[in-house]
């Protein structure tokens, strides 16, 4: 299969935490499932995703930066 079509068919989500101080892993893992779920329900407001793709388009202009920068 060829890898445009392997990444337009499958993806990934990695999740990272911390927990807060006193908070347990457990705790932290209840909280990031029900965000998720909220989510796949479409229960975010319009400023959530507008932040969301900002963020996307911040790292893409930061990532060509630090590659454009390397072949100066």
């Amino acid at each position: 299969m060829p890898m445009l079509e392997l990444l337009l068919n499958y993806s990934g989500l990695l999740e990272i935490a911390n927990p807060l101080p006193g908070q347990t892993l457990k705790e932290v893992k209840v909280l990031i499932d029900s965000v998720l779920e909220e989510f796949k329900q479409g229960q975010f407001t319009d400023d959530l995703l507008k932040g969301a793709i900002f963020s996307v388009k911040s790292n893409i202009e930061k990532t060509w930066k630090i590659i454009v920068d390397a072949y100066k």
